[in-house]
């Protein structure tokens, strides 16, 4: 959680224990503001009730993070290929043990990968 030490006036962030890293995400996604109003099967959008004791007086919709711990896993590994930070040194922070791993999987997410395709398209 987030707030502001009356006495320096700078940003301080409390610390809490977590029951579930997807949730913890999920709500740091939230806070963030990457995320998007949740909807039901219907395809109709969730509103959560109004909570009286915190002075609301309408229902808020209900978010969903748009985004999973492995999507940060993947844009992590995806961006160092990109930096040009060798291969060994992002197979070992990402825990794999061979060096086929991140070619295969993150590698081509390059962003200039596709360059070429997307000019052909764009020239179509």
């Amino acid at each position: 959680m987030r707030s502001v030490d009356t006495e320096t006036g700078k940003l301080r962030f409390d610390l809490h224990p977590v029951e579930s890293i997807k949730t913890a995400f999920e709500k740091t996604l939230i806070a963030a503001g990457i995320c998007e109003h949740a909807h039901d099967q219907q395809g109709s959008e969730l509103w959560l009730p109004v909570r009286g004791r915190l002075g609301e007086t309408s229902p808020r919709p209900k978010l969903v993070g748009i985004g999973s711990p492995n999507t940060l896993r993947h844009t992590t590994s995806t961006e160092m290929h990109r930096r040009g930070v060798p291969e060994a040194q992002i197979e070992s922070a990402a825990g794999h043990r061979g060096e086929t791993t991140n070619k295969k999987h993150y590698n081509h997410l390059r962003p200039e990968y596709l360059t070429g395709f997307i000019d052909g398209v764009e020239a179509f």
